[in-house]
């Protein structure tokens, strides 16, 4: 899929990689086609949380664009800052040329699975810290999967963690442990809900392999609700 198909009004997920905290993903939307020719658009401030992204030149960003009901991958460049309307956007430079993310990769399985978790809350090259939580000499938290997918997962737990934490999740999906670490994306407080909050977190580490393995338990899975008729209760 190309370039061509953008238009405006599609929603934009630009990725950027820290150093010392992974990947984090800013919200954007095409206002509309600057120029064609150079695969131009006029883009909504990107924003996470309250936070705005201060894009710099020169640098590559990897954009996710929805368009209809799929999701292509492009190459980002920054091309500087415009303002109409009392309102500013950003002239977002994309390659021609996209490529598809498989629906495996974003679809979510509704799911009810127990599972643990530990908080990464040491810096980048402590090795002291990463050892003891290699050791599991951490405070071990407990939750309940409620969807999975190859690009993340929403949980619920007593636990109340801030957004953009870093946190390790263990989860056994049939006869597979899956071990990955994600950025908590969304929270939510359930006030009247046993486990009262619910979190929606990013993959931040995941494998090829281990993607598979979530594939492949949801292909499991489905094929027994077809059976039986019924699915897993949210």
């Amino acid at each position: 899929m190309s370039f061509q198909s953008i238009q405006a009004g599609n929603r934009l997920d630009i990725k950027v990689q820290y150093r010392n905290i992974g990947d984090v993903v800013y919200t954007s939307r095409v206002l509309n086609v600057l120029d064609a020719k150079n695969q131009t658009v006029a883009i909504t401030m990107p924003v996470r949380i309250d936070k705005i992204l201060n894009m710099l030149p020169n640098k590559e960003y990897e954009v996710t664009a929805y368009i209809d009901q799929a999701m292509m991958v492009f190459k980002g460049f920054f091309e500087g800052y415009a303002k109409k309307d009392d309102d500013y956007f950003v002239a977002l430079r994309l390659s021609a040329e996209g490529y598809k993310i498989q629906r495996r990769e974003f679809f979510r399985f509704s799911c009810n699975i127990s599972l643990t978790f530990t908080v990464i809350d040491f810096e980048e090259g402590d090795l002291a810290a990463e050892i003891l939580h290699a050791a599991g000499m951490v405070d071990i938290h407990e939750g309940v999967a409620k969807d999975i997918g190859g690009g993340g997962l929403r949980f619920m737990s007593d636990s109340d963690l801030n957004l953009e934490h870093l946190i390790q999740t263990t989860v056994q999906l049939g006869d597979a442990t899956l071990v990955t670490k994600g950025r908590i994306l969304e929270k939510q407080y359930l006030p009247k809900a046993v486990l009262k909050y619910q979190y929606r977190v990013l993959f931040t580490d995941i494998t090829k392999a281990q993607q598979e393995e979530i594939a492949k338990y949801i292909f499991v899975e489905q094929r027994k609700q077809r059976k039986t008729g019924g699915s897993e209760d949210e």
